[in-house]
């Protein structure tokens, strides 16, 4: 339903995804990563040397590499042009829906697992990732092509892998286990708790295990199996925090202190298990992490000269702010911490009104055997909090809500599992209101214009929210190849933008109908089920009893 919510809109051009997208049109059509043709159609780009570059970090250009790829090779073979104004739209219409809409919706469902291994109740985690996915300013940025909400995606997976890392030291429990006890046919599920507390297992499928020790009788040769497995999940574990945090940095510099954060999380989980076992899982860590810098460094040598030269110092006139402090970086300034928090024109509470509960559930947390990841999640969101209060350019241009720090979100939903676990219904009833109504917003958001111009002071009230009453969608003008868009609602140039019911043949409140089937489906399929369907990954040892 999430994919389908994101994949559902296509929002067209705009300056940050322009300038990332030029660098995908440049390596499939070029094979350069000079963005010199197509530089015309945003401001966000860098000079050096006297050719163009985009000013963003590549990662999100490079994961839409792939798709975009084979969408030119099917596309050439059908005859069609990729770089005519259709073939431009699709292409990027795959391009993000396959990176930020794709990866956002896996981060939800990480999300709900993720809540269930840190004993929130399944409706709790329900609660937390339909929230995080659709009743927050995620939802328009994942039909966006810039690296907000990719970028979150990816640290969400980190910190998924890094608090599972808590739960590796049960293969000694197993060990011990199989010397002592005969083997038997029947499968024996082991549990064992976080270095924190919470519950957490793994499903090993018998059929997997192929070595010959899977048919001995020996429990020495079981237990042989079964740490080999082990050692592979943990170093696997590693990978994943080191690559997943790694990219979100490749993505979004802002992210490298998180990651770093991420990466100390890992090792203190990973410590308690013993000296070769942690050094396993940091060394598969810092392999994963080595192997994203190295991407960033060899892009950087190859546009810039210097592994080590941003493309922000390169950027062109226009941002002046971008010379001062540190890439435009200052002390938190207080007015700027109201206005991304409560401000009509920036305001995250009031497009996502459900998080102002979310500091309570975190809070609570640490009460509970879950205390360490919630005190990492906190750091992770009050660091975003003030790193885009402390940032000249606070308001991020044209955004619904504040787009720079939309990665606290995911971290702060957390949070609103765990208060939705312990509230009464009373309470409960009060949080699915309020994410509902978070919801509604962020659907007129997506479904009229995922990028409000900086010259509206209200944008709710005065573009997005007149304009879906009125059934005026897709709003945007500017196309990937534009540099600007024209007077939004004077109907004078058309539309760029489009949802896929106006591609159906549909206009208007009509053209959101087969998206309102899709949501109407997934909630009977949801409700005939009966149950949650609570697929927590587990450890079975076989021949144990």
């Amino acid at each position: 339903m999430l994919f389908a919510s994101y994949a559902y809109f296509y929002q067209a051009g705009g300056w940050n995804q322009n300038s990332r997208f030029n660098l995908v049109r440049a390596i499939t059509n070029d094979r350069s990563l000079q963005v010199d043709p197509y530089h015309r159609s945003t401001g966000d780009q860098a000079l050096f040397d006297g050719h163009y570059y985009s000013d963003k970090a590549p990662g999100l250009s490079f994961a839409a590499l792939p798709i975009v790829a084979i969408a030119r090779v099917v596309l050439h073979a059908r005859g069609g042009d990729a770089e005519s104004y259709e073939g431009i739209a699709l292409l990027s219409w795959l391009a993000t829906v396959f990176t930020a809409g794709l990866f956002t919706a896996l981060a939800a469902v990480t999300l709900f697992n993720l809540c269930l291994e840190l004993d929130a109740t399944p409706s709790g985690a329900l609660f937390a990732a339909l929230t995080f996915g659709l009743a927050t300013p995620m939802w328009p940025l994942a039909t966006l092509f810039i690296g907000h909400a990719f970028s979150a995606a990816c640290l969400v997976f980190a910190f998924a892998a890094a608090t599972r890392i808590g739960v590796a030291r049960l293969t000694a429990f197993a060990e011990a286990t199989a010397v002592h006890r005969p083997p038997s046919r029947k499968a024996t599920v082991v549990r064992r708790s976080f270095s924190e507390g919470g519950s957490f297992t793994r499903r090993w499928k018998p059929s997997r295990l192929r070595s010959p020790a899977k048919t001995a009788s020996s429990a020495e040769a079981r237990r042989s199996v079964f740490g080999a497995k082990a050692a592979r999940y943990e170093a696997g574990l590693g990978l994943v925090v080191g690559l997943a945090a790694g990219w979100a940095t490749v993505s979004e510099f802002p992210a490298a202190v998180p990651a770093v954060v991420l990466a100390i999380y890992a090792a203190i989980n990973a410590w308690p298990l013993g000296r070769e076992r942690a050094l396993r899982i940091l060394g598969a860590l810092v392999a994963g992490a080595a192997a994203c810098a190295a991407v960033l460094m060899a892009y950087q040598y190859a546009c810039f000269g210097s592994p080590f030269h941003i493309a922000y110092s390169s950027e062109q006139s226009g941002f002046e702010g971008m010379q001062t402090g540190v890439f435009g970086i200052h002390v938190p300034s207080i007015a700027a911490l109201w206005r991304i928090l409560f401000g009509r024109y920036r305001g995250l509470l009031p497009l996502a009104p459900a998080l102002m509960f979310a500091p309570l559930g975190l809070i609570a947390m640490i009460r509970t055997p879950a205390r360490r990841a919630a005190i990492v999640a906190m750091i992770i969101a009050v660091y975003y909090v003030l790193l885009n209060a402390s940032y000249t350019y606070w308001e991020g241009g044209w955004s619904y809500g504040p787009r720079h720090l939309s990665p606290a979100i995911p971290f702060l939903c957390l949070g609103l599992a765990r208060l939705w676990t312990i509230a009464p219904r009373s309470a409960r009833a009060v949080l699915a209101g309020f994410s509902a109504y978070g919801a509604a917003l962020s659907l007129v958001g997506a479904a009229t214009m995922a990028q409000p111009p900086a010259s509206f002071q209200r944008p709710l009230t005065e573009l997005l929210l007149p304009a879906f009453r009125d059934g005026d969608l897709s709003l945007n003008t500017q196309r990937f190849t534009d540099s600007g868009a024209s007077a939004l609602r004077a109907h004078v140039d058309p539309k760029a933008a489009w949802n896929l019911g106006m591609k159906a043949g549909l206009d208007g409140h009509a053209s959101l109908i087969p998206l309102a089937i899709v949501w109407l489906v997934a909630s009977l399929l949801g409700f005939t089920t009966g149950r949650l369907r609570c697929r927590g990954p587990k450890i079975v040892v076989d021949g144990l009893s």
